[in-house]
């Protein structure tokens, strides 16, 4: 199974942010393997409009894939589920949470979005649901995806932002060994670290992969690195393991062994 994520594209926030949005969908629609599914971690508009929405449907309908979406800061709960309705074949009343049960791994969408503010949670209400969800299926592979990153960075603008109640989330996560990976979004920064068992990673956005001078840590000093989308590949053999794929030109594909041998 091949799970693509993009991330942040932000419609509505700069005329430039619907280029980068189809630049990524086209990225996708080239890739030698296409992807079963892709998820998009949260910032689909920048201000929660409903036009921003419709430009992103427009956007992504050249996708002959399933796309599954989740809320960032910068969206509106309210739009997303006017607009794309109640997602996956298990939904949480009046948030966009929601599994998805088609493949071998089984996708969990969360919603960690808190109205006007920047940092995100998950509280009580949606926690017992994960669990629940969880406990419905401990066996069976299973991907979160959500917004914002339960782990600190570092980086004091961006911790500040994070999610509110992390402990929580993490015991709920130390107690379910079947979760493979948790994608998440929200720092435009591509980074994977451990946690409670499992494996965190933030997505870079779709119009950059910010690299950030980690020797500032009271500031945000970044430069500007390529676009990147992630591929995430599971296999019942593999596991699952991710690699980012650059968006844009990056040369033409090449063999570099041919089964046998070496190229020269």
């Amino acid at each position: 199974m091949l799970i693509a994520q993009i991330s942040d594209p932000h419609i509505g926030q700069r005329p430039e942010s619907a280029a980068y949005l189809a630049q990524a969908v086209e990225h996708l629609l080239q890739l030698p393997v296409a992807p079963d599914v892709v998820l998009v971690s949260g910032d689909c508009a920048d201000h929660g409009d409903p036009a921003e929405y419709a430009q992103f449907r427009s956007l992504i309908a050249p996708l002959p894939m399933p796309v599954y979406v989740i809320p960032g800061n910068h969206d509106s709960r309210q739009q997303m589920l006017d607009i794309f309705g109640h997602q996956g074949e298990q939904s949480m009343q009046d948030y966009v949470q929601y599994s998805v049960e088609r493949w071998p791994v089984r996708l969990i969408g969360l919603d960690t979005h808190i109205p006007q503010q920047d940092a995100g949670e998950l509280c009580d209400e949606r926690l017992a649901w994960l669990q629940a969800r969880l406990d419905e299926s401990p066996n069976r592979p299973t991907v979160l995806l959500m917004h914002h990153p339960p782990f600190p960075i570092g980086l004091g603008v961006c911790d500040q932002i994070g999610l509110g109640n992390a402990s929580a989330f993490g015991q709920l996560i130390a107690k379910a060994p079947q979760v493979e990976a948790i994608l998440t979004g929200h720092l435009h920064i591509q980074i994977a670290r451990r946690f409670h068992g499992t494996l965190a990673i933030t997505c870079p956005a779709v119009d950059a992969n910010l690299l950030p001078d980690m020797a500032q840590p009271s500031r945000l000093v970044v430069r500007r690195g390529q676009p990147a989308c992630l591929l995430h590949h599971w296999g019942a053999a593999t596991g699952l393991h991710t690699q980012a794929s650059v968006i844009g030109d990056s040369g033409p594909m090449i063999t570099l062994h041919n089964g046998e041998r070496w190229g020269a």
